[in-house]
């Protein structure tokens, strides 16, 4: 999918993003409202929630931990009050420098299972709560932030390069089911680039 996203006519649609406080999710919003759509941006940190709506006046924001089932579940019960939504893009992530076991200076099992847990079981949890939300809509869309490491692992990343190795997996046979079940779902696998990553600042 173009980074961009000017190939798809957003004016009007909803668009529900993980991890909408910083990075990659808080540009979404700016590219996302510029275009027209209204916006929703949910994620763990009030403060950050808080400073892109202070930018962004328009954008609804909810707290949640998608790694959290019950904060899930209450956030569909949310997102239905506001009517449902077109998109949903599942960018909430978690990433942590680590080495294989007995070099690294963190526990590299408990970095794996918190990576795994946000980068992959989460999203496929928020995909199977709000695939039936998205089937009402007329041009539904499912966005899933992976990464080129999927292909090519990072030697300090090793579980995070696991982590979206199986998302990148996992979308591709999504998108598949998908449309043998003859669903309206368009399902989209965002790569950015390293440059990307480490241009996106505030001010927008």
């Amino acid at each position: 999918m173009n980074y961009n996203l000017k190939q798809m006519d957003l004016k009007g649609k909803k668009v529900l993003i993980t991890g909408g406080g910083s990075g990659l999710g808080q540009d979404a919003v700016r590219q996302f409202t510029n275009l027209g759509a209204q916006v929703i941006i949910c994620g763990r940190s009030p403060i950050k929630l808080q400073h892109v709506k202070d930018v962004f006046p328009a954008t609804q924001i909810i707290r949640c931990d998608v790694t959290d089932e019950k904060e899930l579940k209450d956030l569909k019960e949310q997102i239905e009050t506001f009517g449902d939504i077109d998109i949903l893009y599942n960018n909430a992530g978690a990433k942590y420098n680590s080495e294989t076991t007995g070099y690294g200076k963190i526990d590299i099992f408990n970095s794996a299972a918190l990576e795994v847990e946000t980068n992959y079981l989460a999203i496929i949890r928020l995909n199977e709560m709000f695939i039936p939300i998205l089937e009402k809509s007329q041009e539904p869309v499912i966005i899933n932030t992976s990464s080129a490491l999927a292909y090519l692992p990072a030697g300090r990343m090793p579980t995070y390069s696991a982590s979206k190795a199986a998302l990148h997996s996992y979308t591709i046979a999504l998108r598949l089911q998908l449309q043998r079940e003859q669903s309206k779902i368009k399902v989209y696998e965002l790569m950015p680039p390293w440059w990307i990553r480490l241009s996106i600042q505030l001010p927008m």
